[in-house]
């Protein structure tokens, strides 16, 4: 069993049935705010939590912190991710065409590809895996974590 934190409340869940089940206690979650919008996670706040292939097109994440998270395979095709926070996040696999990731951080998150962000909204204040600045510019292959500014933060035990 991981755990799996989801702001005020920690959720167990067994990895194989983690996106079906997360996307209910997200549902749960947002309930308790009384948004009424089953797609909104705005300032959510989620760490360490196995997200591998869950679908959140066109979901409102804007200031979410969504920390040291497997996130492979994740879509966020038109999500809105300004100033959210992926921080140590694995983000391989990860689709964010139409995505806002502005102001987003991005540092240290692993295996994000610059094909990965070429149809995504990346400006000068998104920050990147790299720990350097948008657009994403000239580069090519994997933008790559700084990993000496990394390694303080990295857990472990959890990958």
């Amino acid at each position: 069993m991981l755990g799996c934190g989801l702001g005020a409340f920690s959720l167990g869940v067994y990895q194989g049935w983690v996106p079906v089940h997360l996307e209910i206690a997200f549902q749960q979650l947002e309930m308790r705010a009384g948004t009424g919008d089953s797609r909104d996670f705005r300032d959510a706040a989620i760490s360490y939590c196995n997200m591998r292939d869950i679908d959140l097109s066109g979901a409102r994440l804007g200031g979410a912190r969504i920390l040291f998270s497997d996130l492979r395979g994740a879509s966020f095709q038109g999500a809105d991710l300004s100033n959210a926070s992926l921080y140590g996040s694995n983000l391989d696999g990860a689709i964010f065409d139409e995505a806002d990731l502005s102001g987003a951080d991005l540092n240290c998150a692993k295996l994000l590809s610059v094909e990965a962000l070429g149809n995504a909204k990346v400006d000068k204040t998104t920050m990147l895996p790299d720990g350097k600045p948008g657009p994403v510019g000239d580069r090519v292959g994997l933008i790559l974590p700084d990993r000496s500014a990394c390694e303080a933060w990295a857990p472990t035990g959890f990958e």
